[in-house]
């Protein structure tokens, strides 16, 4: 199986195995990344799970002397171009999915066990990005969510001999087996009211054991103002930081954000509560867009959500599509990639340049006191604040939380090629870094002309390309100049 020729690659770029040119060694073409294939025990057609660019996850039958299209079509999509690609001689992918679904597929097995007669004849894979898993019928196309998404980072299965299939996920290093479960999945409560956080939700006021606190760098959010909590019901053990640098996470720990943007007016709403709850299935992150009249908020749906904000932005008026995400943007994030939920981290919680914020609280100890952590023990670093007078070290703090959670050495295939972690920002090497899109390459870094480098337009894409993913549309100017100037201090030829 053959994907797609390099500028440098010696092989032949031809759409049609009819091409005088083309070699008898490939046996299919045009497939961008395939990751995990697999042959049917009963067929033995080979199925293959191909990797997107920005839009759409492929399943395809792989045969012989066929062109999937890659990069002429993403799925059923012209690529490039963008409009009236052609298409002759392209053979369409068997079914796709988008962005609503994941990120990037595991391509699975046609289940052909016993344990699950459900299951058989149906093509099983998985999303790295979303942790979901479906079944697919192969006759009618329908897709189905097997179990709930978890955190789990699946990017392969196995396959014994008798047709059972296991899991295995990258970022727990762990194999899981698929068994029958014997209770029922507790939906998620439709309203905030219903969740029992609010102790009056038409003041956005949170029950009283929910503890506020703070962070050093925020996620950039089109400029909404935020507030968080971090609410452990009554038995659930403390946040244990005994490891004042990796601190974990107790079940039944549940995290709120509230989201907050002024109109013109100087009156504030609130637009948004986000939930992430610790499970024994891993991280779940749910959303809640709260009514015109600020009295209550409604779950939002799989496929997520947008509003028309009219709201002042860095002291200017600002009009735009604000993104309520899926359940999938969640997962995007908040999976075992990462250490933990990406706020309640002891780097940003030790506050300020020296651990004390501006008024000199301590929060560590606060929340020591308060029952939430089981030590007062201060981590030995923290991600510095945004400072106008340190720009190079606040684009360090941007990349960091912004990138790293996706980019870093656990982040799954390519992710780690350019890390963004505290260790890979302190170590540099930066200068050499190759970004590859597509059949494009080149450096992701600038730092004589950084407003040219890849990264920083990928930064500054409002289309699919743009970084990170599932951000809204509205740019932050100082920490792109942040950006800029850490990129000036690479010192890249």
């Amino acid at each position: 199986v053959y994907t797609t020729a390099r500028r440098d690659d010696p092989l032949p770029q031809v759409s049609s195995f009819s091409d005088p040119r083309a070699i008898s060694e490939i046996f299919a073409y045009g497939l961008r990344n395939v990751w995990r294939f697999s042959f049917d025990k009963s067929t033995g057609k080979l199925w293959a799970g191909d990797v997107g660019q920005n839009t759409f996850e492929e399943i395809n039958v792989v045969e012989r002397r066929k062109n999937y299209g890659w990069r002429i079509k993403e799925g059923n999509q012209c690529f490039s171009p963008r409009s009236n690609c052609n298409e002759r001689n392209l053979e369409p992918p068997f079914e796709t999915y988008g962005r609503q679904g994941g990120g990037s597929i595991t391509g699975g097995y046609v289940y052909r066990g016993s344990t699950f007669p459900e299951l058989y004849g149906k093509y099983i894979f998985s999303d790295y990005v979303s942790g979901k898993t479906w079944q697919l019928n192969l006759a009618t196309k329908v897709t189905t969510q097997i179990f709930a998404s978890v955190s789990s980072n699946i990017t392969s299965f196995s396959e014994t001999k008798s047709g059972e299939l296991f899991l295995i996920d990258l970022g727990r290093g762990v194999v899981f087996e698929i068994k029958r479960s014997t209770e029922e999945a507790r939906p998620a409560p439709k309203s905030i009211k219903d969740t029992g956080c609010f102790a009056n939700p038409a003041k956005q006021t949170v029950i009283g054991s929910a503890e506020p606190f703070k962070v050093n760098a925020p996620l950039w959010s089109d400029g909404a103002r935020k507030e968080r909590f971090i609410y452990l019901p009554d038995g659930t053990a403390k946040v244990d930081n005994s490891d004042v640098d990796l601190w974990k996470h107790p079940f039944g720990m549940t995290l709120i954000k509230n989201f907050y943007f002024t109109d013109v007016s100087g009156s504030e709403k609130i637009v948004e509560t986000r939930f992430l709850s610790k499970t024994v299935q891993g991280l779940k992150g749910y959303s809640y867009k709260w009514n015109q009249d600020q009295t209550d908020a409604t779950l939002v749906g799989d496929s997520g959500e947008s509003l028309a904000i009219n709201a002042v932005v860095d002291g200017e008026e600002k009009q735009f599509a604000y993104k309520y995400p899926s359940k999938a943007n969640c997962q995007s994030c908040h999976n075992s990639s990462t250490p933990g939920p990406l706020a309640f981290i002891p780097k940003q919680l030790h506050l300020g340049a020296n651990g004390a914020a501006a008024n000199n609280e301590n929060q560590i100890q606060r929340l020591f006191d308060k029952n939430i952590l089981s030590s007062a023990a201060l981590p030995t670093s923290n991600i510095k604040p945004y400072s106008k007078t340190n720009l190079v070290d606040s684009g360090k703090s941007y990349l960091e939380v912004h990138c790293a959670s996706c980019h870093n050495t656990r982040g799954g295939p390519g992710l780690g090629v350019f890390s963004f972690s505290s260790a890979s920002l302190a170590g540099g090497g930066y200068c050499n870094v190759k970004a590859v899109s597509g059949s494009e390459a080149e450096p992701l870094i600038h730092s004589s002309k950084p407003l040219e480098s890849y990264l920083y337009g990928r930064l500054l894409a409002t289309d699919s390309k743009r970084m990170p993913k599932d951000s809204g549309p509205l740019n932050h100017k100082p920490h792109l100049d942040a950006v800029a100037a850490w990129m000036q201090a690479q010192n890249c030829n």
